[in-house]
């Protein structure tokens, strides 16, 4: 490499000129090559220094960002849109179902905000929309809304939600493999058992409350778990989750037989 002459970064308005012109000669023709390899002496070391975020950025914009399918402008990963040609773009396959609903990516999810960001999407994805578009458009709504509803039933519900998190973990929960102790699976088969001999309303509803404040206790353990970080805690706590979750299925068909309101 050329030497530099320590006499040309006398002026400030020099070295930013400078600066420029290494950024549109390296970075833009090749973003690999960085100003790492660049030897300046220890005075002038500062240039080395100051233009590698540019490169760190440049990097950062390149893997979010794509083309558009229609007219081929770049666009960013998670945009709904084309700025240039205003064409709905088909959903970014690295976004998780946090992503895709704007939400902190935590198993507290507010639900007003989960619902708010909910029906934002479907205002402008939602196939009604495009029934003047291209077939491809309407394609990629349908294909967009479906995602999105499948998203929201998903993090709405905390079971679900919490299978989906430790899926995302790479963990899962396979069926007669939880390690639950006898006692608490001799505690379902007797809640089982009394929910099939009810038959008086009261005692239904008497059922149904202690099931949802056992089903109110495991979310509160399963919160602290997975803020913790503990997944083989928040894996034995799903566990019993879909127990008490099943139950309370059962608990509302019951009542909606016997037409017991809330």
């Amino acid at each position: 490499m050329n030497l530099i002459n320590p006499y040309l970064f006398r002026s400030k308005n020099i070295i930013l000129k400078f600066g420029r012109h290494l950024y549109q000669k390296n970075v833009r023709s090749d973003i690999s090559l960085g100003y790492e390899p660049m030897q300046f002496n220890n005075k002038y070391d500062i240039f080395r220094i100051a233009l590698k975020p540019l490169n760190a950025k440049v990097n950062f914009c390149q893997k979010n960002s794509k083309r558009c399918w229609k007219c081929g402008s770049s666009i960013m990963n998670h945009s709904l849109f084309c700025e240039k040609c205003n064409c709905i773009q088909e959903p970014d396959k690295n976004s998780n179902y946090f992503d895709l609903l704007d939400v902190n990516s935590s198993f507290d999810v507010r639900n007003d905000e989960l619902s708010r960001n909910y029906r934002k999407l479907q205002s402008v994805l939602h196939p009604d929309k495009f029934g003047n578009k291209s077939e491809e458009e309407k394609i990629i709504s349908e294909e967009y809304s479906s995602l999105i509803n499948k998203a929201y039933n998903t993090l709405q519900n905390p079971l679900n939600r919490s299978l989906y998190m430790l899926k995302l973990k790479g963990l899962s929960i396979e069926e007669g493999n939880t390690d639950l102790d006898k006692e608490f699976l001799m505690e379902m088969m007797e809640r089982n058992e009394a929910l099939e001999e009810a038959t008086m309303p009261e005692k239904i509803v008497e059922l149904d409350a202690d099931n949802k404040k056992c089903i109110g206790s495991l979310v509160a353990e399963l919160s602290a778990a997975f803020e913790k970080k503990d997944f083989n805690s928040a894996i034995k706590i799903v566990s019993k989750l879909k127990y008490f979750t099943s139950i309370d299925s059962k608990i509302k068909e019951l009542k909606q037989r016997k037409g017991i309101s809330g």
